[in-house]
């Protein structure tokens, strides 16, 4: 697809498919098959060829950092700008749970005023950054949290390696970071988010901090190094997209919104996860901003004004995670309400896209 400016489609819980565009010019439908050949060519080029490819392809890869540390803020920026994330919903609550033991310096300088927000996956931190830098230089108050992989754990090698943290000497002075964001590794200091215990530990202190109402923005930017592997990056990420969509859920307050890293949506598992969002949120919207490469498969998941889950769903997300960590298909847990064929045409025609 050939594009110069962002487009979103929105899911709409009749199925159809809303968009908003500035008439980009896309591509007549390709088959599956030949975009999957055209996807493993990529792995044969030479890194100067392929450098050269995505300048020639992308308008916007000249944008460059604009001053921050990656190119991530800056779509988080652009995101910004089209669906206002960093202003805070007018209403957003959850029911208030009751609060124990001694404040810690962090959660004593919060107050219901702050916008506050939890960055999932994102090392090394240019959504964060972002989103401080925004908020603060706006001259209002903003808290965030971070989970993100910072040592990775070979179980069959019996290794550890270190994996992307977030890099908090390489954010704006402006952000005020470290006073500004409570970073949580979880009891295995790993930042995993596929550890239950992981997610159990962000998510005890999100509640504790916020006094059981949630936050009002989740972002989730996680993916895996695909390289030779590009054709098979939605299959190789389900369980990472999973975890992510659960622990996000479970932190927002209502009326918050979810930002969440999608790539194809044509696996069965991808198809239920985006059915979920719809009834989960006013709004839905799958966007590819225009600093993000044409040749990835890419997008965002916008998901705005959440309306709550009832416990079929919760159940539904909890026996899912449950399935994938043990290595099973996560997508029989979605069975008892699966996404109808209409749902599924619309992904399809969001995939031509």
């Amino acid at each position: 697809m050939s594009e110069t400016n962002m487009e979103a489609r929105t899911l709409r819980k009749d199925h159809q498919v809303q968009g908003k565009t500035s008439a980009p010019s896309v591509s007549p439908v390709m088959s599956p098959s030949m975009l999957v050949t055209l996807k493993a060519e990529l792995s044969d080029m030479e890194p100067s060829q392929l450098a050269k490819a995505r300048a020639w392809a992308n308008p916007a890869e000249g944008i460059g950092r604009l001053g921050f540390m990656n190119r991530a803020a800056v779509k988080m920026a652009e995101l910004d700008a089209i669906f206002q994330l960093t202003v805070p919903p007018k209403e957003c609550s959850r029911a208030k749970r009751p609060r124990m033991g001694e404040k810690s310096m962090f959660e004593r300088s919060f107050s219901s005023g702050h916008l506050t927000f939890v960055d999932l996956c994102g090392g090394p931190g240019g959504f964060s950054e972002y989103i401080l830098w925004r908020v603060r230089t706006s001259g209002d108050p903003v808290k965030g949290w971070g989970m993100t992989l910072r040592r990775l754990i070979e179980a069959d090698r019996g290794t550890e390696r270190e994996a992307p943290d977030f890099h908090l000497d390489s954010f704006r002075e402006e952000t005020n970071v470290r006073d500004s964001m409570n970073l949580i590794y979880g009891p295995d200091s790993t930042g995993d988010i596929l550890d239950s215990k992981n997610r159990e530990t962000l998510s005890m202190d999100v509640d504790r901090v916020t006094h059981g109402q949630g936050v009002h923005l989740v972002t989730a930017d996680g993916a895996f190094d695909v390289v030779g592997h590009e054709a098979l990056q939605e299959v190789l990420s389900g369980h990472l997209l999973l975890a992510q969509v659960h622990l996000g859920l479970s932190l927002l307050c209502l009326g918050g919104q979810f930002v969440c890293k999608f790539f194809d949506a044509s696996t069965p598992l991808t198809k239920s996860l985006l059915y979920t969002m719809t009834k989960c949120f006013t709004t839905v919207e799958l966007v590819k901003p225009m600093t993000s490469r044409p040749a990835n498969s890419e997008r965002y998941l916008v998901a705005r004004e959440f309306l709550g889950m009832s416990h079929a769903m919760k159940d539904r997300m909890n026996r899912a995670m449950c399935s994938a960590g043990l290595g099973q298909d996560p997508v029989d847990a979605f069975s008892a309400d699966p996404p109808p064929s209409s749902f599924s045409i619309t992904l399809d025609k969001l995939n031509q896209w």
